[in-house]
């Protein structure tokens, strides 16, 4: 359920003037919900009476208090603080010879917070109360202290609706989160009145895993946008990582984790959690963290692979010159009967072409 804030803006009608100069007679006295109610009169007797619509009223009763100081003239006030629209009334100070009148309007503001999320429609609203839309003479939307259109982010993207004194951005950005106030000029004085545009937390892609090497630095950035302001803490393997070693540093409202001299256990997941009153949100990253040789271990084994390959290369070229001698050693044996046997044929050849 969104929250109702009323939020208070003191306006003192006290003064050590005479009332007739401070606030004259069927004059319009305007004083938002709840706020002090200080109501003063100069008189040249010690004694007055006030009332409010013709009734008497009492000191601490109904949470009037009333006070009288000085010496010819004598200052009269009535205060009463945390007010309400109920206060309302015509408020006289009064002697048997001489009386003040005060017209005094209590009215309030509503307002709701709301949370918004990037491409979404948003919407706030000041619901006045008690007071009619006549007597409002001007109203806007500030942001920071800046009016709406002297934002340059908020140019053409929004739009005021001054007979509801609501503010609508169609399609809301991450930077459109914010303190908002509405402001109701009334009787040459201007009321602002407080309200947020919330966001939950919204965290910066980070890399979803790091190597590194031992005794190297480990630096982590979170980077958060959010509001109200979010809480930021660290998780490793899903336990809260804390500052409890002379490595580890913290910084930038824990937004930034730095690991020195980074060891073996020091790999792990590394969680950034960050959380405000509309929700909590984190992302991970995971660090693995290599030997300091790592590099060359690589190198070796490609060495080592080369040399395994030249000593097979080398054993199966011996071994295949070994078979290559055999073979040629058989052939020349198996080669010398059959020359005779054609050297006596050739002989035969011969004799019968004689005969």
């Amino acid at each position: 359920m969104a929250c109702v804030h009323i939020i208070p803006i003191v306006l003192m009608l006290a003064s050590t003037q005479s009332l007739a100069e401070l606030s004259p007679q069927n004059t319009h006295n305007y004083i938002l919900e709840p706020n002090v109610l200080t109501l003063e009169c100069s008189l040249k007797t010690p004694n007055a009476t006030w009332y409010k619509d013709s009734v008497k009223l009492h000191n601490n009763s109904n949470g009037y208090i009333m006070k009288s100081f000085g010496n010819n003239p004598w200052i009269h006030s009535l205060t009463k603080t945390n007010t309400s629209v109920n206060d309302t009334g015509k408020y006289r100070c009064a002697t048997a010879a001489k009386s003040f009148s005060y017209n005094v309007v209590i009215f309030k503001v509503i307002t709701h917070d709301i949370v918004i999320a990037s491409k979404e429609p948003a919407l706030i609203k000041c619901d006045l109360q008690n007071l009619d839309k006549d007597q409002v003479q001007d109203f806007y939307w500030i942001k920071n202290r800046t009016i709406l259109t002297k934002r340059p982010e908020l140019k053409g993207r929004y739009t005021v609706h001054k007979d509801n004194y609501t503010l609508e951005i169609p399609k809301a950005k991450r930077r459109d989160a914010g303190p908002y106030f509405c402001v109701f000029s009334i009787n040459k004085r201007d009321f602002s009145i407080n309200v947020n545009m919330n966001m939950a937390p919204w965290i910066e892609s980070m890399e979803k895993s790091r190597n590194l090497v031992q005794t190297d630095k480990l630096h982590l950035e979170c980077h958060v946008e959010s509001y109200p302001f979010s809480t930021v803490y660290w998780k490793k393997d899903n336990e809260t990582f804390k500052n409890d070693a002379s490595n580890r540093v913290f910084t930038n409202n824990n937004r930034t984790l730095i690991i020195y001299d980074l060891q073996f256990s020091d790999k792990g997941e590394y969680t950034c959690v960050a959380t405000n009153i509309v929700n909590t949100t984190s992302m991970t990253v995971l660090v693995r963290v290599k030997d300091k040789l790592a590099a060359l271990w690589p190198f070796l084994g490609i060495v080592a692979e080369v040399v395994i390959l030249c000593i097979i290369i080398f054993i199966c070229e011996k071994r295949r010159s070994k078979d290559m001698e055999d073979e040629y050693e058989n052939a020349g044996q198996q080669s010398m009967p059959n020359a005779t046997d054609h050297k006596g044929k050739d002989e035969i050849r011969q004799r019968n072409v004689r005969t």
